[in-house]
């Protein structure tokens, strides 16, 4: 099965021939790698081996890919004989990449490929899920596929906006074209990254009775209506959007739900999402306990990394994440097109 743009975030395995080398049937030399698909186009590829190198391989060499499951997640024995993860994961994705893996953990009921761009609606519920996420080719000139990203936005009644990592070049070129941040003074959005092995181990400060969080496969009623932002949107859109991914979890602490959480797994990643905590049971360790419990349910399925996305402003929330190790990896904002 031919690997696709949509696969970038997934661990594969792509079988390649050697040059002009021989192989022991007499057939040409073949190899494989196994890794993380980084990039993927009509020519070439790119996957991330488990060492940190980058194998970039021709599309004419391919013999065969595929998707491949997790690798489980390696264990080591404590003294008191129980196991604990390892933490080996490479955590130095491209920025593009990264973005893209969180692009699948949160999929809008509109999408429309823009060449390696993707163009999403959802009504105009959530920055993530109405804008183009710009990454890659568009596969046209640049005026023509900004033409393209707001026309598609007109379409759909909502203002033409793209998100971007901040400082890259396809930022810097549409600022030149009159795209602007129309929401500067929010600082943007860091995009963090931590061991999905050796985080929940770092996590240990202000533990409550994690026992007291239990996990669902699917939200029920009362979760979405913990959820804060759950009045904007229908009900359609927004479960849509929160069992994108490969496979997902909902979190939440005690029958009073005084906090909820939500895991995404791509690929080797989890994302986090949605981790909220009543405002009056807040210093108390409960959204300590709802991560701890994410993490631990993801390195369950043999994840080996995540991710997150927090406003730069979130002080609270960047103090939480920082006890699990959690460290920016880029940051993104959206740019809204000249009026």
């Amino acid at each position: 099965m031919p690997l696709k743009p949509s696969d970038i975030g997934k661990r594969v395995v792509v079988r390649t021939t050697v040059g002009d080398e021989t192989g022991p049937s007499g057939g040409p030399a073949l190899t494989d790698t196994l890794g993380i698909l980084e990039s993927c186009d009509d020519t070439t590829m790119g996957v991330r081996k488990a060492d940190g190198t980058l194998v970039t391989i021709a599309q004419a060499d391919v013999v065969a890919a595929k998707a491949v499951p997790p690798r489980p997640s390696p264990r080591i024995r404590r003294r008191d004989g129980t196991a604990s993860p390892i933490a080996s994961p490479r955590m130095g994705p491209s920025d593009e990449s990264l973005e893209r893996i969180a692009a699948a953990g949160w999929v809008p009921p509109v999408t429309r490929p823009l060449g390696d761009w993707t163009l999403r609606a959802a009504g105009g519920f959530t920055g993530r899920a109405n804008s183009a996420l710009v990454v890659g080719d568009p596969g046209l000139p640049l005026l023509h596929a900004l033409e393209a990203v707001t026309s598609f936005y007109a379409e759909q009644g909502l203002p033409a906006r793209a998100q971007l990592v901040v400082g890259s070049n396809w930022d810097d070129a549409l600022i030149q074209h009159g795209w602007y941040d129309d929401r500067a003074l929010e600082g943007g959005v860091l995009v963090q990254v931590a061991s999905v092995a050796t985080a929940p181990e770092s996590g240990h400060l202000d533990e409550p009775e994690h026992h007291q969080v239990t996990i669902a496969d699917a939200p029920t009623t009362r979760w979405i209506a913990k959820y804060g932002r759950s009045h904007e949107t229908d009900d359609t859109t927004l479960r849509t959007l929160l069992t994108s991914g490969d496979a997902v979890c909902f979190a939440q602490f005690g029958d009073r739900m005084t906090a909820v959480g939500r895991a995404s797994i791509v690929g080797d990643w989890v994302g986090l999402f949605t981790v909220a905590v009543d405002p009056g049971h807040r210093r108390r360790g409960q959204g300590s306990a709802i991560v701890r419990a994410l993490l631990g349910w993801a390195a369950e399925r043999g994840t080996v990394a995540a991710y997150l996305q927090v406003a730069s402003t979130n002080t609270a929330a960047l103090s939480l994440y920082a006890k699990f190790g959690f460290a920016t990896h880029h940051r993104y904002h959206y740019l809204r097109a000249p009026d």
